[in-house]
């Protein structure tokens, strides 16, 4: 299960506009939940990003809102950020609801190594999160990838591979491939394809040069200008 991550929050300052807030490095926020009314909150930016950069989509965070009289546990479900600076402008939190469950996004994490790599292949990771169902309190921070099941230079891995935590359902199709071997030569080989075009442009760009010196040394040829 994913370790819970604590949050501070403040009730939203509404006689503030929100760049007026993030000028105060202040974030606003919403929190949201099924049969819960949304409520407009506000972070201290350096805490929101320290927790956004450990939360991801896959981990609780235990959310403290002053004036309420517990913290509730919440997933963040979107995090706007500025398109040029890349600072947080906005944060969705969807509060998970005990017994109740819920449909999250998880990363799936190399775990290992693949035999096969000292045969000449390479392990490519096809697949770098799964979606699942479950309850918050079974919820999985992330899902291995055992590489040394990739034994051969045809070896594939695929969601009914993995090793999914107890109560936790995959939505994503079983048969979905989420890791495999290519060969290492492959990669040179594909380069020597796309230089191919090039390099006969050139020997052909070559040719024409010299049939026009030849051109322009016959009798009879036009002066050139």
């Amino acid at each position: 299960m994913a370790t819970s991550i604590s949050l501070a929050a403040q009730p939203r300052n509404a006689s503030k506009t929100p760049r007026a807030l993030r000028r105060e490095q202040v974030i606003p926020g919403v929190v949201y939940g099924h049969n819960i009314e949304p409520k407009s909150v506000q972070f201290e930016a350096p805490a929101l990003q320290r927790v956004v950069r450990r939360a991801g989509t896959s981990h609780l965070i235990s959310l403290a809102v002053q004036g309420e009289d517990a913290p509730r546990n919440v997933l963040l479900r979107e995090v706007q950020r500025d398109p040029v600076t890349s600072r947080i402008l906005h944060v969705d939190l969807y509060a998970t609801v005990a017994g109740e469950k819920i449909r999250i996004t998880v990363p799936l994490v190399r775990r290992g190594a693949s035999p096969a790599e000292n045969l000449g292949g390479m392990v490519m990771q096809t697949l770098e999160a799964l979606e699942v169902e479950c309850l918050p309190e079974d919820m999985p921070e992330f899902v291995e990838i055992d590489l040394s099941r990739l034994e051969t230079l045809h070896s594939r891995l695929t969601v009914a591979n993995l090793a999914i935590p107890a109560h936790v359902e995959v939505l994503t199709p079983m048969d979905t491939e989420v890791a495999g071997i290519t060969l290492a030569r492959m990669k040179a080989e594909v380069e020597e394809v796309v230089a191919a075009p090039v390099e006969g442009e050139a020997v052909a760009a070559a040719a024409t040069t010299e049939e026009a010196k030849k051109e322009e040394k016959a009798p009879g040829a036009a002066p050139g200008r």
